[in-house]
């Protein structure tokens, strides 16, 4: 068993396993290959993302699972546990479980594994800051406020599920292009205060909301525009 002491590094966990498992730095180094040429994903991302993937790592290397095909979905909970005693907040849970959804995904798709591990693993819901007069059916209503008769019905509903899913700001809503949103894999990147990246996780009916209104009710509002803004107005052209 490989034991792992605070402040190691990836380096130094792993020179210390065998050559087979020094796989997992190639992997490493090839995600964020990808995530830099293909996706577009800026320095600070990327550190947030490798952050989380290393934190995997070196819990993982204490029970002899460095190795990415031999991680399964118990692992992962495992893994998600960890966190939770360390006592981070839910968002910062539910990033993490982002970038390891991300991560596998990537692994999957170039046939590394056979199997994402994380899809079955829920991301936990975090809380809102809801003023004390709000109920939490109040909060309930608020989301079923549209009309399902309204024209624009699915495209407000996935901005109420995407508000109340990501505690995003306006301001970052409406800066969101199609992009930035990885459906498959639940998270979504949003540019915040001084041009930050954040990721975050979406959760199961956010998404719906969002396939719903992509598929069926945008192409209608863009029309001829060449537009790649997530929300549209009625002429087309971003939301302000």
């Amino acid at each position: 068993m490989c034991l792992v002491v605070e402040g190691q590094s990836w380096e130094e966990v792993v020179t210390r396993q065998d050559d087979s498992d020094n796989l997992s730095n190639y992997y490493l180094d090839q995600f964020l290959e990808y995530l830099t040429f293909e996706r577009g994903l800026s320095p600070p991302t990327l550190i947030a993302y490798k952050r989380e993937i290393v934190r995997m790592v070196l819990f993982m290397s204490a029970n002899d699972r460095l190795n990415p095909t031999q991680i399964t979905g118990i692992e992962i909970r495992d893994f998600i546990l960890h966190l939770g005693k360390l006592e981070l907040a839910p968002t910062s849970i539910g990033r993490a479980q982002a970038a390891l959804r991300t991560y596998f995904a990537f692994l999957e798709q170039e046939s590394i594994v056979p199997l994402n591990p994380t899809l079955k693993i829920s991301s936990p819901r975090s809380s809102r800051n809801i003023p004390g007069h709000m109920t939490h059916q109040e909060v309930l209503e608020i989301l079923e406020a549209p009309s399902p008769e309204s024209f624009y019905y699915w495209r407000d509903r996935a901005i109420l599920e995407f508000l109340y899913a990501t505690g995003a700001r306006v301001s970052e809503l409406v800066s969101i292009t199609l992009t930035n949103l990885d459906l498959d894999n639940h998270v979504c990147l949003v540019l915040g205060k001084g041009s930050k990246e954040r990721i975050l996780p979406l959760g199961t009916e956010c998404c719906l909301a969002l396939k719903f209104y992509i598929d069926d009710l945008r192409p209608e509002l863009q029309g001829i525009n060449a537009t790649d803004i997530l929300f549209l107005n009625h002429r087309g052209g971003g939301l302000s």
